[in-house]
């Protein structure tokens, strides 16, 4: 709702400003008080959108067409640095206007640079990519596009996100890691070939007992450590030697989960591998998977047959271990405006509460992000943010839509420029530790209003 008539002016003069007004409805970027603002300026010009005015033509249009619309045309995004230079999108033959000024930018070279680093970490061990959580923030599809000719499968945490995953990986393996399964959801599994982690021993009864149209992949999970799920030995046994005769299943492999790979304390993962791995090989030859980005990073000995990236494929080192030329790239980078900027005095306070206040003269940059969009609001005074390459600091509350960010030492920041809130220079892990959590929740935190560019 920043957009001044003259702004908007200057935004329209290739279309009819009727089209302007459908192209904003269609994309969901603005609310009511812009409608308003195009409303004043169509009676300005006299441009009726055949015999009604912009809120009534608001109607005529189908909101949930937004998202699709937004994400068919993302590809084909033409970016401007120019202030005042709307950017556009291509839809069909026509070239439409668009304002933005938060979004976040997905780079597939990273994505790809970081998956050939889990193969050169990882060179013997089959690689089943991590994309729960709509990857992790980043686009389940998307990322299982960039990476289909890289990994051997992909992993989810539900049944939706592998009903969805499957649409557009036909023949890829997809496991569904450890969910609730009751026989008519195994029969789904089995009808979508999905692969299934059995993690308690009634699930393992259940599948026994089920009529399934094509035989299944079983992981049986083994609780190691980690204490959320998993069978305890004698389960995970009795699981074992119950579905290793069943037709209904495929294969068998063994897997569980690291509590704490990337700690210094390397006791406790050597404790966990070696429950699972004794226990599996008294069972037989059978596949096993352990590592995750961690433990691929810090201990190649649990590499074993799969190896199981997550956050790393996204860009974090979670060990911060990776020697220097070697590192992972960011592959998300969270971008937004600057709105406006102004100079206060000594004592002057910045945002909700007056959390911050100037000791002296300082220059206050003011940013189209907040929580709404994903921003932690929680976020201390000092949190890092690059503005032009370089760095500023969070002063001041995180509201609904905006930041604000002391640029004193920054003479030449002007409402237009670009500021970067994690990503590409400035790592999400280390806002992260400013703001007392981790890359993954700043990744899968970004809302549905936030544009994705997808380079």
């Amino acid at each position: 709702g920043a957009l001044s008539v003259s702004t908007l002016a200057a935004l329209t003069p290739e279309i009819p400003l009727c089209q302007f007004n459908v192209c904003i409805l269609t994309y969901g970027w603005t609310d009511i008080y812009i409608f308003a603002k195009l409303q004043a300026l169509l009676r300005s010009r006299q441009q009726p959108c055949g015999g009604r005015w912009g809120k009534d033509a608001v109607t005529t249009i189908s909101a949930s067409s937004a998202t699709e619309n937004r994400k068919e045309h993302s590809d084909s995004i033409a970016r401007c640095s120019r202030r005042g230079k709307p950017d556009r999108i291509q839809q069909g033959n026509e070239s439409i206007i668009m304002h933005r000024t938060t979004w976040v930018e997905f780079n597939s070279k990273a994505l790809r640079h970081n998956a050939a680093a889990v193969r050169r970490l990882a060179p013997s061990a089959a690689i089943l990519a991590m994309v729960k959580a709509n990857g992790y923030g980043h686009g389940s599809d998307w990322v299982a596009k960039q990476l289909h000719n890289m990994v051997d499968g992909f992993a989810v945490a539900r049944f939706s996100e592998a009903l969805n995953l499957r649409g557009s990986q036909a023949q890829k393996r997809i496991l569904l890691l450890g969910t609730e399964l009751n026989g008519e959801q195994l029969q789904e599994c089995a009808r979508h070939h999905l692969d299934v982690v059995i993690h308690d021993i009634d699930t393992a009864k259940e599948l026994a007992n089920t009529s399934l149209a094509e035989p299944i992949t079983v992981w049986l999970k083994m609780n190691t450590g980690m204490n959320r799920l998993g069978m305890s030995a004698s389960e995970f046994t009795q699981a074992h030697k119950l579905l290793a005769s069943k037709s209904t299943v495929a294969a068998i492999h063994h897997m569980s989960h690291f509590s704490d790979a990337e700690t210094a304390d390397h006791s406790t993962t050597a404790l966990q591998y070696q429950r699972l791995t004794s226990l599996s090989h008294s069972l037989g030859d059978v596949p096993i998977s352990m590592a995750n980005s961690a433990a691929i990073i810090v201990h190649p000995q649990t590499q074993l047959d799969w190896v199981r990236p997550g956050i790393m494929l996204y860009g974090d080192d979670p060990s911060s271990s990776l020697p220097a030329g070697s590192g992972l790239q960011s592959v998300m980078t969270f971008k937004a405006k600057v709105l406006a900027v102004r100079d206060i005095e000594a004592g002057d306070a910045v945002g909700y509460n007056r959390r911050w206040q100037a000791t002296g003269k300082t220059r206050i940059a003011t940013i189209a992000a907040g929580y709404a969009d994903g921003y932690p609001r929680h976020a201390p005074d000092g949190t890092p943010v690059l503005i032009n390459g370089a760095r500023a600091s969070l002063a001041g509350r995180v509201s609904m839509d905006l930041m604000t960010v002391d640029v004193s030492h920054l003479p030449t920041v002007k409402a237009g420029d670009v500021a970067t809130l994690w990503g590409e220079q400035l790592p999400a892990a280390e806002v992260g530790q400013h703001c007392n959590t981790i890359s993954y929740e700043l990744f899968t935190r970004i809302t549905e209003r936030v544009e994705r560019i997808y380079l």
